[in-house]
């Protein structure tokens, strides 16, 4: 952590014009396993994300339309399986799933620049805008789309370290026609930790808001966490018409996808030029 600060004290001492913000955000993340042997899982099932908040907040130091950031939030690496199928009687689909995840904390160095500026003018005024503005002068909406790439580092904390986990699935019953029923139950039965900690590409794209006097204002955004190496993996117990299958597994290397809104705080202005 200490390291990043200097980084950001370099930045400032060789730089023109550096503005540090505080950037609180919260969104929505969907988390990504895969299977470890496809050829183990019974027909119908398939792997499905599993869902959760994330949250933190972040240092940004804006170095002329460069952003670096050091952001730390928290997360989720999860799984999720689900089994489907069509019934023979009507075109109807039956089907049924279990997800599971776990929280971890996560520091990321990020780096952006903006690629393109839009300016939106509206012509029509509300009865809002009358009241804050006087209507010869024109109203316009202000956005960058930037571009994000940088690293996360990510680790569960102790209480998520456990490797057993409570039974939990799901039970799936459809008429097959012929007054059979397809019964199908699934359970996740154990989870085993490969890594309590993890290293994350991470990309994404955002649009930053600014006002009349170019600050900035709110932010939304997108963000991929592609997780290097495998961190957990659960295994899965499915039972067809009281036929036992052998057991799958899926594993997670804490792969998410998230959208999110943030809200850059201005804290202070650095200007060489205001010094000299």
């Amino acid at each position: 952590m200490i390291r990043y600060f200097f980084f950001f004290f370099f930045l400032s001492h060789f730089s023109t014009a550096q503005t540090l913000y505080l950037r609180p955000q919260l969104g929505k993340e969907s988390q990504f396993s895969a299977f470890v042997d496809r050829g183990t899982k019974p027909r119908h099932i398939s792997k499905v994300p599993s869902s959760g908040l994330t949250g933190g907040i972040a240092f940004m130091l804006d170095v002329n339309k460069w952003l670096f950031e050091v952001n730390l939030y928290n997360g989720d690496a999860g799984t999720g399986a689900s089994y489907k199928v069509k019934s023979d009687s009507s075109d109807s689909e039956r089907s049924g799933s279990s997800k599971w995840s776990s929280y971890e904390n996560r520091l990321s160095l990020n780096v952006s620049k903006p690629v393109k500026r839009i300016t939106i003018y509206r012509k029509k005024y509300n009865s809002i805008d009358k009241l804050l503005r006087s209507e010869n002068k024109p109203i316009r909406t202000n956005f960058d789309i930037n571009l994000l790439a940088g690293l996360a580092f990510a680790r569960f904390p102790q209480r998520n370290r456990v490797n057993n986990i409570n039974n939990r699935g799901f039970n799936v019953s459809i008429n097959t026609g012929n007054n059979l029923d397809n019964i199908a139950d699934v359970s996740l039965v154990e989870t085993s930790l490969i890594r309590k900690n993890g290293i994350r590409l991470e990309l994404g794209s955002y649009i930053q808001f600014y006002n009349n006097n170019g600050d900035k204002r709110l932010r939304l955004g997108f963000l991929y966490g592609l997780g290097l190496a495998a961190r957990r993996v659960f295994v899965w117990e499915t039972r067809i018409n009281n036929v036992v299958f052998p057991n799958f597994k899926t594993v997670t290397r804490g792969t998410t996808f998230s959208a999110y809104i943030s809200y850059p705080i201005k804290l202070k202005t650095f200007n060489k030029k205001d010094k000299a």
